[in-house]
């Protein structure tokens, strides 16, 4: 600059414009200020390019100011949403106090403002400034004047913004009103009438939605279609184009008779349009070809193979770059065709045509021709899949061989020839290690890198590293100590050749840490995802390309060390780690539609979600779920659905923590059937169904839905034992709550999973905590007082690791253990500690569990005849009950009959107090019965009744309640349960007749 400053008049022409060079300094000063938030400088230096510009310096002080904000909001608009929102802000407060109302400047802010708002999801407020924009556009369409962006583009690209909203908000009506403007402004669509628009924006709409809503899209497809069958003549090409989309939609429903009826109409349409020099919308000999593969794809789907390979060689006849085929050549693609198709869905009838196509080419072309390769590399493949490895080399050899012949041929072939080369090698050396033969792997692999353009370059020894680096990343679906093992060999190496800090050094530390994972070892985990980040740090800027994105491998460092946090019950922590994910990527990426974003915030829900701050948890997966629905608006090729249901379940899941378990069922309802028979997520949904019904206590229903859990793992998730294990700890949690015929199955099935759990994933300490809880729970119930506390007391030692709300139920079940032992003073410290545990994770206090665990204390205190502190817990217990429990409820008849029983031993005579909780625990319990509702337990509530009575020496009375008692305890308890034993010697030891101590 200080040189520059010294030739701004210089009339001498120099290689570069000074001026220009000047000014251009001056703006990259500023982005330097501005990416280290020295805003005020970056300002000074903005409004100081703005007045050696031409086309800027006539601005006043003001305009210019205005402008210098307006581009820095523009700037970071990708970088920081909240900065960029505040810059454009200030820019349209200066210019609204010194410029016209209508001024174009105003609309471009208005519109920055509009793009800012809906990238936050403030869609009311984006549509707001987008419409303002647009009202200020519309007056400047005709001007002469040269703005710094182009009127009508921006006229047109705020009514697609808001377009594109309305179709996010369901807003049909208003998306159509606008779609109709975009075509007035078309110069292309200017020619059509109001109905040929019409039909047009149904077309559109219908086009936008398919992905997300099948039976909408339709339903815009149709109505563009009754329009234009109105007006047009029966074989206009739009007519066709409606035909078209309207069979993919039936066949995207799979109802495939009504899509060939479509596709069929289309066809005979497109066919006399083949030869039009007019552009369409869509190009006409590609629209019929590929009708023809439409028909021919359901043909195969009906195993109507014959008429499948007719449609396909017509569709080879027809595509230019395949017309030249000769009618044997023609047959035999299409068969490869097929074959290639089928592959993923039916292994046997994929090499069936493959075997087809290879027979036909051996028979016409030469024995080197390079589609005899291809045909030997798809065999070779559906060889691998199905398991016969040494045919499979040896059909890729045979590629190879054809391969090594064709590398450098000029000609165009179907696939690209030194890739497949490369690939075969890379297929035969992913079956050597397989089969344990990791030197062959690495031969072939240092083959394939030296094939590849990419890769050829690179030393010996980095090659050899690259191949352990692939061998590990390979292997760790399979055999995670083998991966881990070659992708420490790769780090080793590159550490000894490679500077510190090279990128490759970060790949490794991240696969390394992603192994540790995996192996659930966190700290090593941690250890080496927060060395690749030091190292993704240096290259964020980076321009060269390498094997993988640097910012994105950077924020799935972030990522992954948050859900590490969270597997360690550390929720702080991972939220903390999210939100600097966050800023990071505010920093380097844009954060519009970015599903590295929607992950974070989904962690954060989570956590807040397991903190049992529902409310937040539920803003956040709401986050996230906008994102994927942005992001679904804008592709046309994936439809996140696995995403959007993987949130909508954990959203549902907070439902669940708030006990509204109808209304998570209905979600999870919805969700169920968004998903394909086959659909990964349906397990989830099943669990979490099942888990909805156990809370509900339809237990029938819950076991169906974990059974249905267990068949989808045997069908499509075999290798996953953790669901299955899952699976049967919970149908035994709910045969634990089914009475005591379900009992032993219960302890049946808890077992079972314990088993899978300690051989194969000892260090999932969760869930085998869990496993031990469940089965100490069926054991208490059992009256196995002694092995109840042996395994409640391990699952309270694993979950003592982690600062949980989870220890409070196990020492609220020992307590209860101990109590029914009469260690009532060991009964009492657990259940202190129960409650002290509770008090710090439950933000509120006004909770079932809680409730249960004061009467309990209660009754430890009455036992020690501590009556006034038993009234006082006792009291509080029936006061939480009070507030969330119906009025026909078990535990409030609990509650009073522990309040009666109190009272009837104070030593002030609290008759009409004692009376009042007698009389209340003794309707509701008759309500109960009468109900026919679930009453196991009921038969403690008549106890205390008869030990009262027994107080009050009225022993007629008392023997009548403990006999009723022990009546319900019979019924509900094992016969061997040392409840009835207990209760039958209170009642033997009753005299016969009221008598005085």
């Amino acid at each position: 600059i200080e040189i520059y400053e010294k030739h701004l008049f210089d009339k001498e022409e120099y290689q570069l414009n000074v001026k220009q060079a000047y000014s251009t300094c001056h703006l990259n000063v500023a982005r330097i200020y501005q990416n280290q938030n020295n805003y005020d400088d970056a300002v000074q230096f903005r409004i100081k390019a703005l007045s050696i510009d031409e086309k800027t310096c006539h601005l006043t002080d003001k305009e210019k100011e205005a402008q210098a904000y307006f581009d820095i909001g523009e700037e970071l608009l990708c970088k920081d949403l909240n900065k960029a929102f505040e810059f454009s802000k200030k820019s349209l407060e200066i210019r609204q106090q010194i410029l016209p109302v209508n001024h174009v400047t105003i609309g471009f802010s208005h519109q920055d403002i509009g793009a800012a708002y809906e990238n936050k999801g403030m869609l009311e407020a984006a549509v707001e400034h987008y419409k303002k924009a647009i009202e200020i556009y519309e007056e400047h369409l005709v001007d002469k004047e040269e703005y710094q962006f182009n009127v009508k583009e921006l006229h047109s690209q705020c009514h697609s913004n808001i377009v594109k909203i309305y179709g996010i908000q369901n807003n049909s009506d208003d998306a159509f009103q606008f779609r109709m403007k975009i075509l007035n402004l078309d110069r292309k669509m200017s020619h059509l009438t109001e109905k040929e628009k019409e039909a047009q924006c149904y077309f559109d709409i219908g086009s936008e939605i398919l992905c997300t809503d099948l039976n909408k899209g339709l339903e815009f497809y149709k109505k563009s279609l009754e329009i234009r069958q109105k007006i047009l003549p029966v074989d206009h090409i739009t007519i066709g184009f409606s035909h078209q989309f309207i069979g993919f939609a039936y066949e995207s429903k799979c109802m495939l008779d009504a899509a060939l009826e479509h596709y069929t109409k289309a066809i005979e349409i497109y066919e006399k349009h083949l030869f039009d020099k007019e552009e369409y919308q869509l190009n006409v000999k590609q629209a019929y070809s590929t009708c023809h593969l439409n028909v021919a794809r359901i043909y195969q789907n009906q195993n109507n193979y014959d008429a499948a390979v007719q449609l396909r060689i017509k569709a080879l006849s027809i595509d230019k770059k395949t017309c030249h085929l000769t009618a044997k050549e023609k047959e035999a693609q299409v068969y490869f065709d097929i074959g290639e198709e089928l592959f993923a869905t039916d292994l046997d009838k994929s090499l069936q045509f493959s075997k087809k196509s290879l027979e036909i080419r051996q028979q016409i072309l030469p024995v080197d021709h390079v589609t005899i390769g291809f045909s030997h590399q798809d065999m070779g493949a559906a060889y691998e899949n199905k398991g016969m490895l040494d045919t499979a080399v040896e059909h890729y050899k045979k590629a190879i061989e054809i391969y090594e012949k064709h590398a450098f041929d000029k000609e165009e072939y179907q696939f690209n020839v030194k890739e497949l080369y490369s690939q075969c090698h890379v297929n035969i050396a992913r079956i050597n290690s397989r089969q344990n033969k990791y030197d062959n792997a690495v031969e072939l692999r240092m083959k394939a890198l030296n094939i590849d353009k990419k890769t050829s370059q690179l030393t010996t020894k980095e090659k050899e590293a690259q191949c352990y680096f692939d061998i590990g990343e390979e292997l760790y679906a399979i055999d995670i100590d083998r991966a881990l093992e070659f992708s420490k060999k790769s780090l080793e190496i590159r550490e000894q050749i490679l500077p510190a800090d090279h990128v490759t050094i970060g790949f490794s530390h991240q696969d390394i840490g992603a192994a540790y994972e995996k192996k659930r070892m966190f700290d090593a985990a941690l250890e080496y995802y927060k060395k690749a980040i030091e190292i993704y740090e240096k290259h964020l800027l980076d321009t060269e390309k390498y094997q993988f994105n640097i910012k994105s491998c950077f924020i799935q460092c972030h990522s992954n060390i948050a859900r590490i946090y969270q597997n360690q019950c550390n929720y702080d922590k991972s939220t903390e780690f999210c939100i600097a994910v966050i800023k990071k990527m505010e920093s380097i990426v844009s954060t519009d539609n970015n599903s590295f974003l929607a992950e974070c915030y989904r962690i954060i829900g989570f956590n807040y979600h397991r903190k049992l701050q529902y409310d937040l948890s539920i803003e956040f997966y709401q986050k996230c779920l906008n994102i994927y629905e942005a992001l679904v608006q804008n592709s046309i090729v994936y439809d996140y659905k696995t995403e959007i249901s993987s949130c909508l379940i954990d959203l549902n899941c907070v439902y669940m923590g708030k006990q509204e378990y109808d209304c998570a069922l209905n979600g999870l309802e919805k969700v169920k059937q968004m998903l394909p028979d086959n659909h990964i997520n349906l397990d989830p949904c099943y669990f979490n169904i099942g888990l909805c019904y156990q809370h509900l206590k339809k237990y029938e229903k819950a076991i169906e839905n974990f059974n249905l859990r267990i068949e989808n793992f045997e069908k499509n998730l075999s290798t996953n034992r953790e669901i299955y294990a899952l699976s049967l700890l919970n149908i035994g949690m709910c045969c634990s709550y089914m009475g005591k015929t379900r009992y032993a199955t219960g302890i049946n099935y808890t077992l079972k999973a314990i088993e899978i759990y300690e051989q194969y994933f000892p260090d999932n300490k969760n869930d085998i905590a869990q496993c031990y809880f469940t089965y100490g729970f069926i054991l208490t119930k059992q009256g196995q007082y002694d092995q109840a506390i042996n395994a409640l007391q391990k699952s309270l030692d694993i979950r003592l690791i982690a600062d949980t709300i989870d220890i409070a139920f196990c020492y609220a079940n020992l307590s209860y253990n101990f109590y029914k032992n009469c260690e009532y003073q060991q009964a009492l410290s657990l259940a202190e500690q129960a409650l002290k545990t509770y008090e710090k994770h439950l933000p509120n206090l006004v909770n079932e569990n809680i409730g249960l665990l004061l009467n309990n204390i209660a009754m430890i205190l009455f036992k020690w005849n501590k009556y006034g502190q038993a009234l006082e817990y006792a009291t509080r217990s029936l006061q939480i009950k009070d507030q969330i429990l119906p009025s026909i409820h078990l535990q409030k008849a609990e509650s009073h009959s522990t309040l009666a029983l109190i009272y009837s031993k104070q030593q002030i005579q609290q008759d009409e107090k004692y009376n009042e909780h007698r009389l209340k625990a003794l309707e509701i319990s008759k309500q109960l019965i009468a109900n026919g509702e679930k009453i196991e337990g009921i038969g403690f509530v008549f106890e205390n009744i008869g030990e009262l009575y027994v107080n009050k020496n009225n022993l007629k009375k008392g023997r009548k309640y403990y006999k009723k008692a022990l009546k319900y305890v019979k019924k509900h308890q094992l016969d061997d349960d040392p409840d009835i034993q207990r209760l039958q010697k209170i009642i033997d030891g009753l005299p016969q007749s009221s008598t005085t101590k």
